[in-house]
């Protein structure tokens, strides 16, 4: 335990990507920023705490009163890094641990929303997993994230299949790829879960090492893939990849999540099969995954999925595959062929 409040008070970051929209309800905005920042200092040095604000100088200004009412009741505050403009949760993410990087006592480092969906409470069970990992794999890039017990609930149905595709494309890709360099993935870190993690959670606790390979990979993304918005879709999917490319160790352990997400802006203006198909054609191009395969990958995910037991569900489906398979360079036949569903069970 001493251990345990060692880390978090003196070597763990935390950064909260900051962005609401324009015409978001103030009083509203102000509540949830307000209860996202009140606990942190129960765990972590208050000096650590950093908010990054996405392009949004109305978020900042509710920000800077915050940041003036807890120095004057609590004596200490957050930082406050605005971006000049909106460059997406990538970028923001990016920022935030780049300023903590920088400090050289730090070797944890945490994500936490800024809709206060992630509870405070959840976070010293993510660090202890993390601190045993740590210690018993000896490994440097160390992945620890706050799963979710459903998805479906908070997400609703089409987007929490869409995850799970998604989370299945990454992982066996990342299989696929070690297994060509004579290696294989650690899973035994998710035993009490599943087979797959909640990859696509937003409650993480990177590892120094591994908060660095987020951070380059964010930036390299956007660069060599400008046309997949992967700043802004991607703030999950790329470090996950980056670091199981690595041959780093993803553990889990349980916390727990609103029945409804009180902000979600992260599908505004996208239709869920191009937001999703743009992450997984970047899985499958970062980790050189031949056509054929990534084929057989997406075919093999979605007859699980229950998009495929509905009309509506079927439609997006299939709107997601043909993306996906033109993104990586299959004809057009290959996407019009019908998805392959078994009759009975």
């Amino acid at each position: 335990m001493k251990e345990l409040q060692d880390v978090m008070k003196r070597r763990l970051g935390m950064m909260v990507p900051v962005w609401f929209p324009r015409d978001f309800d103030r009083e509203k905005m102000r509540g949830l920023l307000r209860m996202t920042f009140w606990d942190a200092g129960h765990y972590l040095d208050w000096s650590n705490v950093v908010a990054v604000v996405d392009g949004a100088p109305w978020a900042e200004e509710l920000l800077r009163e915050l940041e003036a009412e807890f120095r004057a009741e609590l004596g200490r505050a957050f930082e406050i890094f605005p971006l000049p403009e909106n460059g997406g949760k990538g970028l923001a993410l990016a920022r935030g641990f780049e300023t903590l990087l920088r400090r050289s006592g730090l070797t944890h480092f945490c994500i936490r929303d800024d809709d206060n969906d992630h509870s405070i409470y959840d976070l010293p069970h993510l660090v202890r997993t993390h601190i045993q990992i740590e210690e018993e794999e000896r490994n440097e890039v160390v992945l620890v994230i706050g799963r979710r017990r459903d998805l479906r609930r908070p997400l609703g149905l089409w987007r929490a299949e869409f995850e799970d595709i998604l989370s299945y494309s990454v992982w066996e890709s990342a299989k696929f790829f070690l297994a060509l360099r004579g290696q294989t993935l650690n899973a035994q870190w998710l035993a009490a879960y599943g087979w797959i993690p909640d990859l696509e959670s937003g409650y993480k606790v990177y590892s120094r090492r591994a908060a660095e390979l987020a951070v380059s990979a964010i930036h390299r993304a956007a660069e060599d893939y400008p046309d997949l918005q992967l700043t802004r879709f991607g703030v999950e999917t790329v470090p996950n990849v980056e670091i199981l490319a690595s041959g780093g160790i993803i553990g889990e352990t349980s916390r727990m999540a609103h029945e409804e997400q009180p902000l979600t802006t992260f599908t505004r203006g996208t239709t869920l099969p191009r937001l999703y198909g743009n992450q997984t054609i970047y899985v499958f191009r970062r980790l050189v995954i031949p056509p054929s395969v990534a084929r057989q990958l997406v075919d093999n995910a979605l007859p699980r999925s229950l998009l495929c037991r509905t009309g509506d569900g079927l439609q997006l489906a299939q709107e997601y595959r043909a993306l996906v398979f033109e993104g990586i360079g299959l004809g057009r036949e290959a996407a019009s062929q019908p998805i392959r569903v078994a009759g009975y069970f």
